[in-house]
């Protein structure tokens, strides 16, 4: 099928567009101009781009495996690569970038230099986009599993076996009376 990624809006009328060719796109769109244009890898960027705005740094991964911060001026700041391609979206958060491999690998990385903190193995494939949210990460398998995940060390805390393929992201349902009630749900 075709994998669609939408575009981000980093501010005003700017946007970043990925595309089947393996570029990033910066595009002004009030003045239909390109800002710049970047290759990664060659490969297509399936999973979407985080854009920093403390930082003015754009976080994106490529289905070669390629994760890499660019600069807003569309310059490479680092660049990583691991074992296997990333669908799901990036996670920036605190200094800290959060990388899924399709082949269930959950990498922690610093966002300064890209380097590895820690990982977690699920030994399942990932492919639907991580959710962050008090310092947890819930992560959906295509064999059926949600872990959920603690941000900060990549420690498991639980998981729950569903027994069907997981294709989307879970959702997390906070009761609106005491905002501490929580459901899950996933597709």
């Amino acid at each position: 099928g075709i994998i669609k990624t939408p575009a981000v809006s980093l501010f005003d009328d700017i946007v970043l567009c990925s595309s089947y060719d393996g570029c990033l796109y910066l595009l002004e769109v009030k003045s239909r101009t390109l800002i710049w244009k970047i290759n990664i890898d060659g490969k297509i960027i399936p999973s979407l781009p985080v854009y920093s705005v403390l930082k003015k740094i754009i976080y994106v991964a490529t289905g070669g495996g390629t994760v890499a911060a660019i600069s807003s001026e569309g310059e490479i700041i680092w660049r990583i690569k691991l074992d296997s391609p990333i669908f799901s979206s990036l996670i920036h958060f605190d200094n800290s970038l959060i990388v899924a491999e399709v082949v269930g690998t959950i990498h922690l990385l610093d966002d300064t230099q890209g380097a590895k903190i820690s990982s977690f193995f699920t030994k399942e494939a990932i492919y639907a986009d991580i959710i962050y949210t008090n310092g947890r990460l819930y992560i959906s398998s295509q064999e059926g599993t949600i872990y959920c995940v603690s941000s900060s060390s990549l420690e498991k805390e639980s998981l729950i076996k569903i027994g069907s393929p997981l294709h989307s992201a879970p959702a997390l349902y906070f009761d609106s009376v005491d905002k501490h009630t929580k459901r899950l749900f996933s597709t």
